[in-house]
């Protein structure tokens, strides 16, 4: 039997859960993040690559399913992670980018 894949919806409720998660520990992230380069599925370009540099699962606190939870990371429960990762770049994208909008749109 095969996994559904995840709602759109659900991915950004994901996404939104992992911006709280870096706000709270690394204020600023977002303006570390290379739109152009970002790629969930990378170790190096993903969020957690380009914010933080180098990083590992100990040193979050974190487990793989809080990772995927996150949004950091595709959830290995679903059969297309590759869809899952496509989706989630992009919603990370739109989201860093409504971000600086945000930001530099105040005065």
């Amino acid at each position: 039997m095969t996994a559904p894949a995840m709602t759109t919806s659900e991915l950004r409720q994901r996404v939104e859960v992992g911006m709280a998660w870096l706000d709270a520990r690394h204020p600023g992230w977002d303006e570390l993040i290379d739109v152009a380069t970002l790629d969930v599925a990378s170790p190096c370009n993903c969020l957690l690559g380009q914010a933080l540099g180098s990083w590992d699962l100990h040193t979050l606190g974190m487990d793989v399913d809080q990772l995927a939870a996150c949004g950091f990371d595709a959830s290995s429960s679903h059969d297309d992670m590759a869809e899952e990762y496509a989706a989630l770049t992009e919603l990370w994208r739109s989201a860093v980018l409504a971000r600086r909008a945000g930001v530099s749109g105040r005065g």
